[in-house]
């Protein structure tokens, strides 16, 4: 056992020793593939391409869209007019110049119109519909059973 004194270390005892080295061996260094370099390069450059690749494919589908919606637009402004020009060819008054200009037709003069009077009243005829021999025989037995 030791024992304990007061006194001071003696570090004069460890500045002799020499530095132990060890020698790690690495083996074989690393060294880059360039079968993959070239493969991972390949990839960076696929994924910071598909960014621009798709903001242009939404320009393209924005300007189809827009350019739809103009015509779209105009085909409901042509609808409108064809409308109001089919409107105003089937009024009466057209109907009327086309009947007088191309068929010769003429309006009713107060000779030639003639009024019917009615002296009866509206009435509402019916007929009484007879049971048959059998209808009252099927009516009979299906009274019999409720």
């Amino acid at each position: 056992m030791q024992q304990r004194s007061n006194l001071a270390y003696d570090l004069e005892r460890f500045e002799n020793r020499a530095p132990v080295i060890t020698k790690v061996s690495a083996g074989k260094e690393k060294t880059l593939n360039p079968v993959k370099v070239v493969a991972v390069a390949l990839l960076l450059v696929a994924l910071t391409s598909t960014v621009p690749y798709g903001r242009v494919v939404i320009n393209e589908l924005n300007m189809q869209y827009n350019a739809a919606n103009a015509e779209l637009s105009e085909l409901k402004s042509e609808g409108v007019r064809m409308q109001s020009e089919l409107e105003s060819r089937v009024s009466l008054k057209t109907i009327e110049d086309i009947a007088v200009g191309e068929y010769g037709m003429v309006k009713p003069d107060s000779s030639q119109v003639g009024y019917i009077q009615l002296n009866s009243e509206n009435k509402i005829e019916t007929t009484v519909k007879q049971d048959s021999v059998f209808t009252k025989i099927a009516d009979f037995i299906g009274n019999l059973f409720e």
